[in-house]
């Protein structure tokens, strides 16, 4: 994907979102347990998604390490 694209879909992306939090400025509550938070919307939003990239490059870091972690022993398996 050339660079031109790329800028184009975060304007887009960046357009869409500041229209989401712009339109959902209702504050909301959050319960989870026991505690409860409330805030707008879009900070809800923010923390879902921040937690969710948190969770996948955990994700990816675990996995990587377990296929290094493989690899390194067929290695000294064979030599």
């Amino acid at each position: 994907m050339n660079v031109q694209l790329r800028v184009l879909a975060l304007i887009v992306g960046l357009g869409l979102f500041l229209t989401f939090v712009l339109q959902n400025t209702e504050s909301v509550a959050l319960r989870f347990l026991g505690f409860k938070f409330e805030t707008i919307l879009s900070v809800h939003w923010i923390i879902s998604y921040l937690l969710g990239m948190l969770t996948g490059w955990a994700t990816l870091h675990f996995v990587a390490r377990s296929v290094r972690r493989i690899a390194e022993r067929r290695r000294a398996a064979k030599a």
